[in-house]
């Protein structure tokens, strides 16, 4: 529903992570890019972000996969 994956402190307390797929031509994911961070560093706006850069990257990843 976010349109990336989130981890705030599941697996480690006070430590925070957002990933994002890289698709493929077809959309379907490939791999992913992913950020981990202490927790008070990964948080409001920062969160937002590292979000839209991963996405960027993943959108740029992906058409160069493509060969575009």
């Amino acid at each position: 529903r976010l349109g990336y994956a989130l981890n705030d402190g599941d697996l480690i307390e006070g430590v925070t992570g957002r990933g994002v797929a890289i698709p493929t031509r077809l959309g379907a994911p490939y791999a992913a890019l992913s950020v981990v961070a202490v927790s008070s560093r990964l948080g409001g706006a920062r969160r937002d972000e590292v979000v839209a850069l991963l996405r960027s990257e993943a959108r740029r990843l992906s058409e160069t996969l493509a060969g575009r």
